[in-house]
């Protein structure tokens, strides 16, 4: 009797967390296409990411400083692996950040350790500014207040 109670509760509690798992993985879930379109657009290692214009790729170069691994950025031309721009900063990879393109071929870091910076795109060169002290005048791109809606309205 005691074997068939642990049995039936064995296959109950299998059947809810095979039902529990489908149900998680299902892909119309809510938010799939939303949390798929930010996937797309955030520079990863080994993912590119083609900017609004069509005309450059931003990839992220890393490498180590100090036994930190951490992260650059390379623009490149999209047809070409010619490199166009290489940002001078470093981002610890330990940190939470989201590399990705703006509006107009601006290109934001959102750095959990650092801050939020943006480089501006004039005549295929890029300025580094500090969301910090513009963020009054800047439109900050949909991806960083979805991602973080608690810092960005």
């Amino acid at each position: 009797m005691k074997m068939r109670i642990k049995f039936t509760f064995f296959l109950f509690a299998l059947l809810t967390m095979i039902i529990l798992l489908l149900l998680g993985c299902s892909p119309g879930q809510k938010g799939s296409e939303e949390n798929e379109m930010i996937n797309d657009n955030l520079v990863a290692e080994n993912h590119n990411v083609l900017s609004p214009s069509g005309k450059f790729s931003l990839e992220m170069a890393i490498s180590q400083s100090d036994n930190v691994k951490g992260f650059s950025f390379i623009v490149r031309g999209a047809s070409s692996t010619i490199e166009i721009f290489r940002s001078d900063d470093f981002f610890r990879l330990r940190d939470t950040n989201y590399l990705f393109w703006g509006d107009n071929d601006t290109i934001w870091v959102y750095s959990s350790d650092l801050g939020t910076f943006y480089w501006e795109n004039t005549a295929d060169t890029w300025t580094k500014k500090t969301y910090s002290e513009n963020g009054e005048r800047v439109i900050v791109p949909e991806i960083l207040r979805k991602l973080k809606p608690q810092y960005f309205k």
